[in-house]
């Protein structure tokens, strides 16, 4: 059997570059793998050499891919060129389309700029259960246009297509695996069930229209098409810095 490729990303752009080191010295530390890893971080606007070159060292393995010189067609027909993306534009990178850069990668590990890791975190643990998606933080999403419209329009989706799913379906709601930090088994988000629902919430307009964030798209998939016992909360010492958040 061929060892999983695993990918290392982060979509940042150049004002979050004081927190750039300090997180890939967390990961070069703190990542525990015999499989080795690739390092992406995904421009929104283009980082100067002497950046690449810093963070290059601290992880030689890293890939830097300028979103605007290589836009998938849906970030090309949603966001402005030559502007940034925007917290829309992130919630449509995170939701569908970083699959599109990554299609030979088997587990993709999202770490945002300001996320930093305290203690060791087993990858090769989480390969080897058999999970789906690991993740660090719960929580429920209140911005008050996703909470009215998100869960309507999936229940519509699902009944109108009579979709198979997993949980009930009060279970549809705005509760999520907070997704600055989380790791994903890409042949569940690549499943036909996973690809046709993330597509239909493209179509919907929603992130455009009313700000809908990839971690509570991400978590009604999950529980709609993910056995629960394959969704695992880790246990290590995390920071968010940009929250103030941490574990511990």
């Amino acid at each position: 059997m061929n060892s999983p490729k695993i990918a290392v990303i982060t979509l940042c752009h150049p004002k979050h570059r004081g927190n750039m080191a300090r997180r890939a010295e967390s990961i070069s530390t703190h990542f525990k793998t015999i499989h080795g890893y690739d390092h992406f971080i995904f421009e929104d606007r283009g980082f100067k050499k002497a950046f690449k070159d810093e963070i290059s060292s601290l992880i030689p393995t890293t890939k830097f891919i300028n979103l605007w010189e290589n836009p998938t067609l849906r970030l090309a027909e949603s966001c402005t060129p030559g502007k940034l993306i925007g917290y829309k534009g992130m919630c449509l990178f995170y939701a569908t389309e970083f699959l599109n850069y990554l299609e030979e990668y088997d587990y993709v590990i999202r770490m945002d700029a300001d996320s930093f890791l305290k203690s060791d975190l087993d990858i090769d643990a989480f390969i080897t259960s058999g999970a789906v998606h690991g993740y660090i933080r719960d929580k429920t999403d209140n911005h008050g246009a996703t909470r009215k419209t998100l869960p309507a329009a999936i229940k519509k989706y699902v009944n109108d297509n009579k979709v198979n799913i997993l949980c009930n379906e009060n279970d549809i709601n705005c509760k999520n695996f907070y997704s600055n930090f989380g790791i994903m088994k890409t042949s569940f988000w690549r499943s036909t069930n996973v690809s046709k629902f993330l597509d239909f919430i493209y179509k919907a307009g929603g992130i455009a229209t009313h700000r809908w964030g990839d971690s509570t798209i991400q978590g009604n998939a999950l529980r709609m098409f993910c056995e629960p016992d394959k969704i695992i909360k880790l246990n290590f010492k995390y920071v968010h810095g940009s929250h103030r958040w941490r574990n511990f």
